[in-house]
Order: structure tokens, then C-alpha cells, then sequence
């Protein structure tokens, strides 16, 4: 089974979720075990998926794009839409261009 993930790079590890109490650290990982460390880092990177039949972690690639708030898929499908829609203007203004003639 696949579970979105937390990657928390100076661990070097996958979490399924994190939370800071009285300056450590408590991390849970995929089995619900608890596990706890000093807090003296709040680095983590979201985005990552765990696949619990191979213990593998690895990005998605679902990527969010910052700027635009919106995920690369939407962003390729808005690409996409807007380029056929150029496209049909292009081909309607040739139409009435050639029955002008």
C-alpha cells in the first residue's frame, strides 16, 4: 500500500507524521511506532510517497508549483487547453480570411 510521507532529510528517513513537544522532537513512522529526537532541527520535505510492501520511499512526481499554487498536471492541462484554443483562433481566422478572398 502507498501512504503519502514526510521526508525529513537530516534523519534520512520517511515518517508518516511529526510533532514538537517541549522541545524534542516525536516522530511517527509507518508501524505507529514513536520515536523521538532533540528538536534542534525543523527541516522536512512533503511530497513523498511510502510503499509499505517494499519499505521504499521516493518523491512523487505530483509536483507543486510554488508560484502558481496549482500541481504540474493542472499546469500541463492548462498548457494544453490554451494552446488548442490558440490554435482554433489561428485555423477560424484563416477560414474567414480565405472566404473573403
Amino acid at each position: 500500500m502507498k501512504e503519502n510521507a514526510i521526508y525529513i532529510p537530516d534523519l534520512n528517513s520517511c515518517v508518516k507524521d511529526f510533532y514538537i513537544k517541549d522541545n524534542t522532537l516525536f516522530y511517527v513512522n509507518f508501524d505507529n511506532s514513536v520515536s523521538s529526537s532533540p528538536s534542534k532541527f525543523i527541516d522536512f520535505k512533503t511530497n513523498f510517497i511510502f510503499d509499505t510492501a517494499s519499505n521504499i520511499c521516493y518523491i512523487s512526481k505530483n509536483e507543486l508549483i510554488p508560484d502558481l499554487n496549482i500541481y504540474e498536471y493542472q499546469f500541463n492541462f492548462l498548457m494544453g487547453l490554451s494552446s488548442i484554443l490558440i490554435a482554433f483562433s489561428f485555423l477560424m481566422g484563416l477560414i474567414i480570411v480565405g472566404a473573403t478572398r
